[in-house]
């Protein structure tokens, strides 16, 4: 029986249920030979990190003209040429398109976690497509089953980034000269359409959640899941904002914090509320596990950081809290999590009317030609909009109601859905104004 495995050097590996042979390696055939024989029955070498094979152990010297041939290219990080020479299969595609991912990686230029999707998406194309199949042969509707079988499975939002990570890898291997050809992946291959997203978000709701529910989650919460909450609907922090939160981000009850997603930089004034439970949450806070978590505001009971990456898995402990939390409050619905947090800032934030104010709390990029030009915000229109949102959740005016859901495509929200439903103000008088 043939399985797919993982191994530590984040490749997609075939391996046999067999029983393994206990036989001892061979002797290099000579002092100064460069390759170390490996328990695959393989001659081997580790170049750059990575551990690579080139022959078996019964021919030693035709691995070393092999070695020979490709070092070059290996240690500077290449493809090896010879490769433009042979016929390439879609398991040696997307784990070559891995290796140079890795690269990007640990040299910071990418993400633990957007690795983690490369990976998953390679693994869908191997099992769908065939790990030996020869790459040139696919053709267009090779390619559209396996967009059919991410459309009946996963949401709209899942499929767009499986479509292009698929056409992102195949294009890679035509721009390093890996492949001969450019592998068409015909016109149907295609996220889901606008019409089919609002469709979907119609039939999920929306992801808010109301001043009451908010208390209400905060009542429940332990100081640091408290604090947490604080700092989402304060500043629209989502859960990699917290986890990699550091003290040395906060001062004078302001925060100073690039977005960790895109470098954006964010300055956010804290309400006095949210710059209480910090300082709670900091008091108690245990000691680090390991020196790199040092400083950080937010550690687990085991002194670790909330949310953990690697190449092969990311741990979100932030969202498996909220999750139970919304459970033992009853407040739990499907498509609302801890990031939900972040869409009713926005929500709310909107209502003060400075877009631009509310694009700089949130840390998104601003591509537009006044955005180039734009130095800096004033400080007075961050505190606006963050003190609209306190006004909202602390006042005694606005709640919003996130219990319907809207209907229908394009259909316009109920007012109890969007709009504020504010309580009456006495007059001077004394008479109710309605």
């Amino acid at each position: 029986m043939t399985t797919t495995t993982t191994t530590t050097d984040n490749r997609i590996k075939e391996t046999q249920d067999m029983p393994r042979e206990t036989t001892l390696k061979p002797k290099k055939p000579y002092a100064e030979y460069p390759l170390t024989a490996h328990a695959n029955r393989q001659w081997c070498k580790k170049i750059k990190g990575k551990v690579h094979f080139f022959g078996v152990w019964a021919d030693p010297d035709a691995a070393l003209a092999k070695y020979l041939d490709e070092r070059d290219d290996l240690q500077a990080g290449r493809i090896p040429r010879r490769l433009s020479s042979v016929v390439v299969n879609v398991g040696s595609l997307v784990n070559l398109f891995l290796d140079q991912r890795n690269a990007k990686v640990e040299s910071g230029s990418l993400s633990p976690q957007m690795f983690v999707d490369y990976r998953n998406c390679a693994k869908f194309l191997i099992e769908h497509l065939g790990r030996s199949t020869a790459v040139e042969t696919l053709r267009p509707a090779d390619f559209l089953g396996l967009r059919d079988q991410w459309a009946t499975k996963y949401a709209s939002g899942r499929l767009n980034k499986l479509v292009q990570m698929t056409r992102t890898i195949f294009k890679w291997g035509w721009e390093t000269d890996l492949l001969k050809v450019q592998i068409k992946l015909g016109p149907d291959f295609k996220g889901a359409t606008k019409r089919q997203a609002r469709e979907q978000r119609n039939a999920r709701g929306l992801k808010l959640f109301s001043a009451s529910e908010l208390k209400a989650l905060m009542e429940a919460a332990s100081a640091q899941m408290k604090a947490m909450i604080l700092l989402a609907v304060n500043c629209g922090y989502g859960n990699t904002d917290i986890a990699t939160l550091r003290e040395s981000h906060i001062k004078d009850g302001w925060l100073d914090f690039p977005r960790p997603k895109t470098a954006v930089p964010r300055r956010a004034p804290l309400w006095a509320e949210t710059e209480s439970a910090i300082a709670d949450v900091i008091q108690r806070r245990p000691k680090a596990a390991n020196e790199s978590d040092a400083g950080l505001v937010f550690l687990t009971k085991h002194g670790s950081a909330w949310i953990r990456s690697t190449v092969s898995h990311t741990d979100d402990g932030i969202a498996k809290a909220f999750r139970k939390l919304l459970g033992t409050t009853a407040l739990y619905q499907r498509g609302r999590a801890f990031y939900g947090l972040r869409h009713t800032f926005a929500t709310i934030g909107d209502e003060a009317r400075d877009a631009v104010a509310l694009a700089s709390l949130m840390g998104h990029s601003d591509a537009s030609m006044a955005g180039h030009y734009r130095e800096r915000i004033e400080d007075a229109r961050l505190r606006a909009v963050v003190d609209h949102v306190h006004e909202w959740l602390f006042g005694t005016g606005a709640d919003i109601v996130t219990t319907s859901k809207p209907t229908g495509l394009g259909a316009e929200v109920p007012p109890t859905e969007t709009t504020l439903t504010t309580k009456p103000k006495p007059s001077r008088k004394g008479k109710v104004q309605p």
